[in-house]
């Protein structure tokens, strides 16, 4: 085997390894736990970090009583993860102050029909 194709092998390898460990990482340092360990231990949104709290999935009206759920601007992870729900209206988001104030303190991740993990709010306003 030629040196410019072991290169390119090697290349190639290294590629196929980075790649992966790199979004483990980034899933690692954004979500506060591995991919494949269920939900996300945090989520980002409205420029504020929500904690889950004992991560049981429940029933829409144990989280949220009867007030309305309005999809929040993503999803976690990216792509192919969960809904993410606020109390919130979307008008009401974006009309939020840069510190947070104005959005909510709860937001649900939605994980199965009418099955939602409730996030708190990690630390003040």
């Amino acid at each position: 085997m030629s040196v410019a194709k072991r290169r390119w092998l090697l290349a190639a390898l290294l590629t196929l390894v980075a790649v992966p460990v790199t979004l483990a990482v980034w899933y690692r340092a954004t979500y506060a736990n591995w991919p494949g360990q269920g939900p996300p231990e945090r989520l980002h949104w409205c420029g504020r970090i929500y904690e889950r709290g004992d991560g049981h999935a429940q029933s829409r009206r144990a989280v949220a009583g009867s007030g309305p759920l309005y999809p929040a601007d993503f999803r976690a992870p990216p792509l192919i993860g969960h809904r993410v729900f606020s109390g919130y209206t979307a008008a009401e988001a974006r009309h939020r102050t840069p510190t947070g104030v104005g959005c909510g303190t709860v937001v649900l991740l939605k994980v199965a029909r009418d099955r939602y993990v409730p996030y708190a709010l990690l630390g003040g306003p």
